[in-house]
């Protein structure tokens, strides 16, 4: 029952990259800002297509992929389709969100998850980067919490 004009999502198949990202940011300007942002995590620690050595300082932009997020990213097309970028919002409109919700299963997951929660925080892992965040939530099945120490 949420309003459409209150959401919007990036046009991964938009003729200028650029300037949806640019439309994105209106939205969110106009909006007030995000409220919740819900994103996954990477093999490789990305999060939404925040790649190893991203600039935290990054609003919504065009991600050039990592190998590993192009591999892992045919799953989600019937056929091998050349993948080499994506349109996402930057580790600044995370960081800036009221809300971050990280949402991770599976045991493919639980060692990155690891790194993530009790690692280094650094670009080199850009899911680190929301541990600061003043609202950042984590859920995480059974599988991918394998490896996590309880407190």
């Amino acid at each position: 029952k949420i309003k459409e004009e209150n959401f919007g999502f990036f046009d991964g198949r938009a003729g200028d990259p650029e300037a949806e990202c640019e439309s994105i940011e209106s939205v969110i300007k106009t909006q007030g800002g995000i409220d919740i942002a819900i994103v996954g995590l990477g093999m490789n620690g990305h999060i939404g297509m925040n790649e190893p050595g991203t600039s935290h300082q990054l609003y919504s932009h065009v991600s050039d992929l990592a190998a590993q997020t192009i591999e892992t990213g045919q799953k989600y097309f019937k056929e091998a389709t050349p993948l080499s970028q994506g349109l996402t919002l930057g580790i600044a409109n995370l960081r800036e969100a009221r809300h971050v919700i990280l949402v991770v299963s599976g045991s493919k997951k639980a060692g990155i998850v690891k790194q993530v929660l009790e690692g280094k925080i650094s670009e080199e892992l850009p899911a680190s980067l929301m541990r600061n965040h003043k609202h950042f939530t984590v859920y995480l099945d059974a599988a991918a919490a394998r490896y996590l120490q309880a407190e």
